[in-house]
């Protein structure tokens, strides 16, 4: 009897406990559903890895960490589904979601809260919808995986690091309309290459491109007008900018650290070039200024060299300057003198087309004194380069050495003539010799192979990385094949076509001028 009592006791007690355990209702943490906002739910499917918002309006703000409702499920969560008549998603709501790999982001959302997809790792590409308006601070921070955005154009609140450190990151759709670009919005994105900004972008706010060491070209649309402190700061890989006429100011430190700069582009008046904080230690650095309104003419332009001091002094680029352009030149005078920077004119002859291939490489050329023009303000850019003329230009590259006089064999190279020197300089170092003997045929055209031959030979002779020559038309066995492989290797020429270098062409002084500014000036 007394077995039974305990028996029934025992099982009484274990269908109350049942009862009760069955009356306690889920952890927070155990919960795959309830409400993120006034009039929105939410459900996790763990099966399936889908979290289903559901309702319409804004979804709730959530603190950093484990406060949005389904924190406990952020490792599982593989999609979202969200409803059409979502307004705002509210910050921290979907922080560290690292299985979740796509995102589709409904019409009608207008705004993404403070770091609401931070740390979501498995992102590949996002299309921002065209509702929205705001994107919140470090809304997509971290998320290493991101290769391809997409942004809105009616984007006017830019959050701050809002793709800071999405490293993958190299396809970026900048849309028409897109005002301003936040601070370090895309701080150390390493993959991107390079910028396609729109005509609408007026500003871009400190810091936004900082650390994009795989940037390696900007040119800026013509609308903008400030770039903010540390905008690219330490984008090692930038070798080109050009800044717009319409730009109005620039803050310190906005390009420092570019350490691989080797050319600025300005147009306009730019008085802000006082307070511009270029980085000193990039020593190829050059810029070009464009003073429309302050400088003179419409196209007057002077550009910025670093200073070689194998070259003979830079031209001084005009004279007589009075009035209130004087402050101004004085201005540029003084910021090119303080980094060690020389000055040249780009628009020093008229038959030097704006925008040519050779514009700049002319300006180098005469600013430097490496050449002049050949008379009534012309620089005959078209004209066959003689070999006279080539082996001036040489001379003048290398500061002008004085040669041995003493013996000089060509009864067609008088010392009356400007090629004189540099004759008997390039015949002693071994950069040519004569035609024969006694002759040097200093108006002889040359040829493209002649030209890359003198280069080469003038530097002496350095190997080449390769022995595959990619031109059809070049025989290993001539004697300028090697100096033909080194001129390309390094960007110093090309061929006519992608199989033919087209050695016996004759060279242009455009084209003579272009081979030495990129061998000796910022060009390559």
């Amino acid at each position: 009897m007394r077995r039974r009592t305990i028996g029934l006791f025992l099982a009484v007690f274990l269908f109350l406990g049942l009862l009760l355990q069955s009356a306690v209702p889920t952890s927070a943490e155990d919960a795959t559903s309830g409400t993120c906002g006034a009039d929105l739910t939410w459900s996790f499917a763990p099966d399936t890895g889908v979290l289903t918002i559901e309702g319409t309006g804004a979804m709730k703000d959530f603190s950093f960490g484990k406060s949005a409702p389904w924190a406990a499920h952020h490792a599982e969560i593989q999609a979202l589904s969200l409803p059409e008549g979502l307004t705002t998603i509210g910050k921290n709501a979907f922080y560290a979601c690292d299985a979740l790999t796509e995102l589709n982001l409904p019409e009608g959302l207008t705004s993404i809260g403070r770091s609401a997809f931070s740390c979501c790792l498995g992102l590949t590409e996002l299309t921002l919808p065209e509702s929205l308006t705001a994107l919140g601070d470090y809304a997509f921070f971290s998320c290493s995986g991101l290769q391809k955005l997409t942004l809105p154009a009616g984007l006017t609140a830019f959050g701050n690091y809002a793709f800071y450190d999405c490293t993958a990151l190299s396809d970026v759709t900048f849309p028409e309309g897109l005002a301003s670009i936040g601070g370090y919005a895309f701080f150390r994105c390493s993959a991107l290459t390079e910028l396609a900004l729109p005509d609408s972008l007026t500003s871009i706010l400190p810091g936004a491109f900082s650390d994009c060491t795989g940037l390696e070209t900007l040119s800026f649309p013509a609308n903008l007008t400030s770039i903010g402190g540390y905008a690219f700061y330490h984008c090692i890989g930038l070798k080109s900018v050009t800044l717009p006429a319409s730009l109005a100011s620039v803050e310190t430190n906005a390009f420092s650290g570019c350490t691989g700069l080797k050319q600025v582009i300005a147009w306009g008046d730019h008085t802000y070039l006082n307070t511009v904080d270029y980085d000193a230690s990039s020593e190829d650095l050059s810029i070009a200024v464009q003073d429309k309104d302050l400088l003179g003419p419409a196209k007057q332009t002077v550009v910025y060299g670093k200073r070689n001091s194998d070259l003979p002094a830079t031209k001084p680029l005009r004279d007589g300057v009075s009035g209130p352009a004087e402050t101004a030149w004085m201005l540029l005078h003084t910021y090119a003198g303080s980094y060690g920077y020389a000055f040249y004119a780009l628009d020093a002859f008229s038959d030097v087309k704006s925008g040519s291939y050779y514009e700049l490489p002319v300006a180098w050329a005469y600013g430097t004194g490496v050449t002049g023009g050949t008379g009534a303000g012309k620089f005959s850019p078209n004209a066959t380069c003689t070999r006279a003329q080539v082996v001036s230009f040489l001379w003048n590259a290398f500061g002008r050495p004085e040669p041995d006089l003493d013996d000089n064999p060509f009864v067609d190279v008088k010392a009356s003539k400007y090629y004189y020197k540099p004759t008997l300089w390039a015949v002693r170092n071994g950069i040519t010799s004569g035609v024969d003997a006694t002759h040097f045929n200093p108006d002889g055209d040359c040829t493209r192979a002649q030209v890359v031959t003198f280069l080469w030979s003038a530097m002496q002779k350095p190997a080449c990385d390769s022995e595959a020559l990619p031109f059809e038309d070049v025989s290993p066995k001539k004697h300028y094949a090697k100096a033909v492989l080194w001129a390309y290797e390094n960007g110093i020429t090309g061929g006519t076509d992608a199989t033919h270098f087209s050695p016996n062409t004759t060279c242009t002084r455009a084209q003579v001028v272009t081979f030495l500014y990129k061998l000796f000036g910022t060009g390559s």
